[in-house]
C-alpha cells in the first residue's frame, strides 16, 4: 500500500457501544393458579460500568386483565438492586400459557424483554371435615362448618337427599364455609351425602351429614305431686325434649289425664284427675 509521508502520524479510532443494561426475570415462567395466592416475581439489573442512569423503571404489559403484576417498580442507580412485583391469577381466568412483555424505561435508553406466564387450572374443593356430624330430624335449622381446600367465593353446598334442607352457604375463606342444615320430623335417620361446587364447575368428594333421631324426652319433675281422691288438677310437668304433639299416657285405672299442651321443649301442661275410690300411693306417666 502507500507509504505514509513523511512527518505524518497514523492512529486507530476504536468506537465503543454506550454503556447499556440487561434484565432478568425470576421465576421463568412465572407459575401461576387461577384464584390461588400471589407469587413474588424478581427482576435483576445487570448494568454495564459507567452507565450513568439515575433509575429504571419495570412494569409489565401484554397480559390478560384478569392477570395481576403488581404495578410499576423503580430500580436506582447506581447499585440498581433487583425489585419485586407480586403475580396473582383471578378466579376468572383461563388456564394456559401467556407471553408479555417488561417495559424498562431509563433515561439514555427504553428496552422490552419478554415475560411468559403459565396459569394452571384451580384444585378442585376438598372437604375435610362437618361440624356438627349430625342434626335432629324436626329440629330448627342447625349451622354447619365445612372445613377443607379450595373453596372459591361463590361456591354452593348441594345434596341429593330430597328430605335435607341446605341453605345460606357462605364462603367464609378458602378452607371454610358454613350454612344451615335441617331435615323433616318425617326423614327416616341416616347419612345424608353433600358437595361443595366451585363457580369453575369442580365438584368435591362427599362430605356426610347423618339425619339423627330426637333424643327421647325426660321428665324431671311433676308440680304438683300429689293430688287428692275425687280432684281434677292442673300439673306441669318440667323436663327436655318435649315435642309437640307429644302425649302422655299412664296404665293406672283410677288417674285420669287431660288433653296435654306442650308449652316448650321442657314444658307440659294438663289436667290430673283421681277417682273418688283411689287408694293411696305412687302412680306412673310416661311422655311419649
Amino acid at each position: 500500500g502507500p507509504l505514509p509521508l513523511a512527518g505524518s502520524t497514523s492512529f486507530t479510532l476504536i468506537v465503543t457501544p454506550a454503556p447499556t443494561y440487561t434484565a432478568t426475570i425470576s421465576p421463568s415462567p412465572v407459575p401461576l393458579t387461577l384464584g390461588g395466592g400471589g407469587v413474588a416475581v424478581t427482576v435483576t439489573t445487570a448494568a454495564d460500568p459507567g452507565f450513568g442512569d439515575p433509575f429504571i423503571s419495570y412494569s409489565f404489559s401484554g397480559l390478560p386483565g384478569w392477570l395481576s403484576t403488581g404495578g410499576l417498580q423503580v430500580s436506582t442507580g447506581p447499585a440498581f438492586g433487583p425489585v419485586g412485583f407480586t403475580f396473582s391469577a383471578g378466579s376468572s381466568g383461563t388456564p394456559g400459557t401467556y407471553v408479555g412483555t417488561l417495559n424498562a424505561a431509563a433515561n439514555s435508553q427504553n428496552k422490552t424483554f419478554p415475560v411468559t406466564v403459565v396459569v394452571s387450572p384451580a384444585p378442585a374443593p376438598v372437604i375435610v371435615s362437618i361440624t356438627p356430624l349430625s342434626l335432629v330430624r324436626g329440629a330448627a335449622p342447625v349451622t354447619v362448618t365445612i372445613t377443607g381446600t379450595g373453596f372459591q367465593p361463590g361456591a354452593t353446598v348441594s345434596t341429593t337427599a330430597p328430605d335435607l334442607t341446605l341453605s345460606g352457604a357462605i364462603v367464609n375463606s378458602a378452607t371454610q364455609i358454613t350454612l344451615l342444615a335441617s331435615a323433616p320430623s318425617s326423614a327416616p335417620p341416616g347419612p345424608r351425602t353433600v358437595r361443595v361446587t366451585n363457580p369453575d364447575a369442580q365438584t368435591s368428594n362427599p362430605g356426610t351429614i347423618t339425619v339423627a333421631l330426637p333424643p327421647p324426652p325426660v321428665i324431671t319433675t311433676v308440680a304438683p305431686p300429689t293430688i287428692q281422691p275425687g280432684a281434677n288438677v292442673p300439673v306441669t310437668i318440667t323436663g327436655t325434649g318435649f315435642q309437640t304433639g307429644a302425649t302422655v299416657s299412664t296404665t293406672a285405672a283410677d288417674l285420669s289425664l287431660g288433653p296435654p299442651t306442650v308449652v316448650s321443649a321442657t314444658q307440659i301442661q294438663l289436667v290430673v284427675g283421681a277417682a273418688l275410690a283411689a287408694p293411696p300411693g305412687a302412680r306412673t306417666i310416661t311422655v311419649t
